[in-house]
Parts: C-alpha cells; sequence; structure tokens
C-alpha cells in the first residue's frame, strides 16, 4: 500500500511538472508580466544610479533582474538593474535593446540599443600580459558600447545613431561596476518636432515592453578574440577572473576559472511585459 500511495504521489508529482512545463510553453511567446508604471512622484534623473527607485521596481524571476517604469504626461522612464554578473556581462558585452509595442504585444516597433555591445576586442594572449592593462582595456571598450545609441524600428532598421548625451527628447544611462548593472531610460510618450522618436502612446492601451540580447555568434567571437581557446585563467569571452570589476568570472559567457566560451554559453535575455500607464488626474 505504500508503494502504490509513492507512486501517486510520484504520479501526481509528474503530472504537476509537465502541467508547469506546457504553461511555460504557451507562455513563451506572451506578455508573461503585467506592469503598472505609477504617476511619477519624484524627481528622477537619468544618470545609472538607482537609489530613487526604491519602491517602484518589481522583481522578475525570469532574468534576475529588477524592472520599475513610472510616467507623467510627456514621458515614461524606465529603470532595470541586476546583481548578477551572469546579466551584466552578458548585457555589456553583447548589447541589449529595448523594444516597445504601444499596442501592448510585443511587435518590435520602437527599440533603444544600447549599449550597443564591446567591439574591437585583442586576442586573448595580448590581454593576458597584463591584467591591470587587460581590466582598463575592459573597462573602456564597455564604457564606449554604452556611448552610443541606435534608434530602431521594424525588422532592426536603423533610425538613428547619436552619441549617449545628444539623442532628441531621450536620455539613457548604462552603469557598470563590479558586476553590477543599472540602466535607466527617458522616452517622451508623444511624438513632436523636438521628440522625433516617441512611443506614440494610446492611453486606452498597455504598452508591450521588450529586454532583449542578441544572439551569440560563438564563431565570430571566436575570429575576433583572435583564439579559438582562451587561457584557462580568463575564463571565456571577456569573462576575466572573478572579482577583477569586468564581465564574466561567476558565469557570464563562460564563466568563472576554467569556464572558456567553449562550455556553456548563457542563454540571450528576453523578457517581455506588459505595462498600464498612468493618465494624468488618475
Amino acid at each position: 500500500m505504500k508503494v502504490v500511495n509513492g507512486m501517486k504521489r510520484c504520479s501526481s508529482r509528474l503530472l504537476y511538472i509537465a502541467t508547469c512545463l506546457v504553461l511555460t510553453a504557451c507562455l513563451a511567446g506572451c506578455n508573461e508580466l503585467e506592469l503598472k508604471s505609477n504617476w511619477r512622484d519624484r524627481e528622477i534623473l537619468i544618470d545609472g544610479d538607482a537609489r530613487e527607485w526604491s519602491g517602484l521596481t518589481t522583481y522578475v524571476e525570469k532574468g534576475n533582474i529588477a524592472v520599475g517604469v513610472t510616467n507623467d504626461d510627456e514621458s515614461l522612464f524606465l529603470c532595470f538593474h541586476s546583481p548578477t554578473r551572469e546579466v551584466a556581462g552578458q548585457i555589456v558585452m553583447h548589447g541589449l535593446t529595448v523594444w516597445f509595442d504601444p499596442e501592448g504585444g510585443s511587435d518590435k516597433d520602437l527599440g533603444i540599443h544600447c549599449p550597443i555591445g564591446v567591439q574591437g576586442m585583442p586576442p586573448y594572449h595580448e590581454m593576458s600580459q597584463d591584467r591591470r592593462k587587460m581590466k582598463d582595456m575592459i573597462q573602456e571598450r564597455i564604457a564606449e558600447a554604452a556611448s552610443r545609441v541606435e534608434i530602431l524600428g521594424p525588422e532592426n532598421q536603423v533610425h538613428g545613431d547619436f552619441p549617449v548625451m545628444d539623442i532628441p527628447g531621450i536620455q539613457v544611462a548604462v552603469a557598470y561596476t563590479d558586476g553590477r548593472i543599472v540602466y535607466e531610460l527617458k522616452l517622451p510618450l508623444n511624438t513632436t518636432d523636438e521628440t522625433p522618436y516617441a512611443l506614440a502612446v494610446n492611453w486606452d492601451k498597455k504598452v508591450g515592453l521588450g529586454l532583449v540580447t542578441p544572439e551569440i555568434d560563438m564563431e565570430a567571437m571566436r575570429e575576433a578574440m583572435g583564439s579559438r581557446t582562451p587561457p584557462e585563467d580568463i575564463g571565456g569571452p571577456g569573462g576575466m577572473m572573478p572579482g577583477d570589476g569586468v564581465p564574466g568570472g561567476g558565469g557570464m559567457p563562460g564563466g568563472g576559472r576554467g569556464g572558456g566560451m567553449h562550455r556553456g554559453m548563457p542563454q540571450p535575455v528576453e523578457i517581455w511585459c506588459r505595462v498600464e500607464l498612468t493618465p494624468a488626474g488618475s
């Protein structure tokens, strides 16, 4: 009888797991996360510092990040931050696009591509010569990656390419420190001569919001790094050593000592949600 009960418990557990898997698969292409954008009640500086977002963010387990949205009658303000080296490293090294769909779905209508991803990394054998020089070089490349913004439309069409401090009507800030990332964005809600890139919001509808990193091209990465098998103490593309203050070292591509990019690579980040804006006077 105990065996039968055990089998029943096992069957129930398997049924529960199978049901969860089916639901996960069904939600994979949907905006499964609902966010409420409260009316902006404080000054928000787009400076890569998340302290003023206290009490405004929601933890998203899927991406191990905290996301917050607030708005006034002119702009949407977005902040997300992650304490994990894996997520932060993937974003700064490979780039991130924040997509918006004013109809509330997951169509890629308007994209803010920043950071654009680290470019022009030297071969591993050169970087491994001087670890301090290597760290400074990585940080310099990260700063370059966050210094420009591409404005994208459907099919990833580039509508504009601007220095981060000179985007008409848009403000973006990306801060990366010791394996942690903070991203802030201010996006106009209505298109004007001064704000040609805007959400074109419909107050009666929710807004689709996507945080998306690109697929990782392994072969291109190997060629760019000048080595098919990086030294074991570097630990993967840009990975370096844990605690060096540069991406990787705890799992970001290759992750940590002896990881290497021929080992397990992280899956691209793709988080979609539906945001309910708060109209003036609500």
